[in-house]
C-alpha cells in the first residue's frame, strides 16, 4: 500500500513539474513573441519616419524654389504634418550659413579681416520628425539660393565725386540686380578703368568687391605714375551662374 502511494506521489510531483516547464516555456514564448511583435512596430515606425522625413523635404525643396519662399523666415514651414502620415510632424528650423568663396582651404588660411565669404546664399535645414509626441529621428539637408533672372549690374557713386584731380579718387559701390530689383546677395566683381579720352587706374577694395575705386593716375609698366586728364568710366563685371553681366559708372572728369 505504501508502495502505491509513493508510486502516485512521484507522478503528481512529476505532473506539477511538466506543468510548471510548460507554463514557464509559455511565458518565455510570449514574450518573445510581444518583444518580436513591439521591435517589428518600431522599425516599421522608423521607416515611415523616414519616408515621412524625405517627402517633407521634398516639398521643402519645391517650395524654395520660389525666391520669395526661400528668402522668408521659414516660419511657415516650422511645423509641417501630411494626411497620407498620421501621427507624424517635421519640426523644421532653417539656418545662414557662412560659406568661404570660391574655395574654403585657400579663404580661411587668410586672416579673417580678408576672406571672402557668402552670407546669404545657401539655408541649412534640419527636420526633427516625431510620432505623436515622441522624437524618431533627425534629417539634415543644405538648400542653394534658386536661380534669379538678372537685370543689370547697377553702380552707384559713394564718395570722391565726379571731377577728380590729380592723385584723386572717387569710390563707386556696384549691385547686381534681378528682374524685380531686388539686389543677388554673394556677388563677386571684377573692375577696370574704360577709357573715355583720359585715363585712371581701378582698384578693388578687397575682400569687398562690390566696392572699386578709380584713382585720377594711371601707372605705366615702368612703373612710374602719370596724370592723363579727360574722362573715363569705371567697368564692373559680375559673373552669376556662369554668366557674366556688365555694368558702368557715371562719367568721371580726370582734371589737369
Amino acid at each position: 500500500m505504501s508502495r502505491r502511494l509513493r508510486t502516485a506521489g512521484l507522478s503528481l510531483l512529476e505532473t506539477l513539474l511538466s506543468l510548471f516547464v510548460l507554463l514557464s516555456a509559455f511565458v518565455i514564448v510570449m514574450s518573445l513573441f510581444i518583444r518580436s511583435s513591439d521591435y517589428l512596430v518600431n522599425v516599421e515606425r522608423k521607416v515611415m519616419a523616414v519616408t515621412f522625413g524625405e517627402t517633407v523635404l521634398e516639398d521643402l525643396r519645391a517650395w524654395a524654389k520660389d525666391y520669395s519662399n526661400y528668402s522668408s523666415d521659414w516660419s511657415a514651414k516650422a511645423d509641417v504634418t501630411l494626411l497620407e502620415f498620421p501621427g507624424f510632424k517635421a519640426r523644421v528650423s532653417a539656418a545662414h550659413p557662412v560659406v568661404p568663396s570660391p574655395c574654403g582651404y585657400l579663404e580661411l588660411s587668410k586672416p579673417a579681416a580678408e576672406q571672402t565669404l557668402m552670407q546669404n546664399s545657401f539655408r541649412d535645414l534640419t527636420l526633427v520628425v516625431s510620432f505623436e509626441g515622441s522624437a524618431q529621428l533627425s534629417l539634415q539637408t543644405r538648400l542653394a539660393e534658386p536661380a534669379r533672372a538678372v537685370r543689370e549690374v547697377s553702380i552707384r557713386e559713394v564718395s570722391g565725386g565726379s571731377s577728380l584731380s590729380p592723385g584723386g579718387e572717387a569710390t563707386y559701390q556696384a549691385s547686381l540686380l534681378d528682374t524685380s530689383g531686388q539686389e543677388i546677395d554673394d556677388v563677386s566683381f571684377r573692375w577696370t578703368v574704360e577709357p573715355i579720352s583720359g585715363n585712371g587706374s581701378a582698384i578693388t577694395q578687397e575682400p569687398d568687391t562690390s566696392l572699386g575705386v578709380v584713382k585720377h593716375a594711371y601707372v605705366g609698366n615702368d612703373g612710374v605714375s602719370r596724370f592723363v586728364p579727360g574722362s573715363c568710366r569705371l567697368r564692373a563685371v559680375a559673373r552669376y551662374r556662369a554668366v557674366e553681366y556688365v555694368g558702368l559708372s557715371s562719367q568721371v572728369e580726370l582734371l589737369p
